[in-house]
């Protein structure tokens, strides 16, 4: 098992944080935003914040 090495007699069982970490590491990217699979942007970090929507006349004229 690739985590013997990580059990002791107090911690017997290891736990897998890679997911937790990973997000974590993208809440402090300035230039990184997650959204859920109904493309709703989600509020990981306060960076968040500082986006603003694109009006709806602005979207339409970019796909003319």
């Amino acid at each position: 098992d690739v985590h013997d090495r990580f059990r002791t007699e107090s911690h017997s069982e290891a736990t897998g944080r890679f997911n937790e970490r990973f997000l974590l590491s993208l809440a402090s990217c300035k230039a990184c935003v997650v959204m859920d699979d109904e493309l709703n942007v989600l509020p990981i970090s306060s960076h968040i914040r500082s986006i603003t929507p694109v009006p709806v006349k602005e979207v339409f004229l970019l796909h003319l």
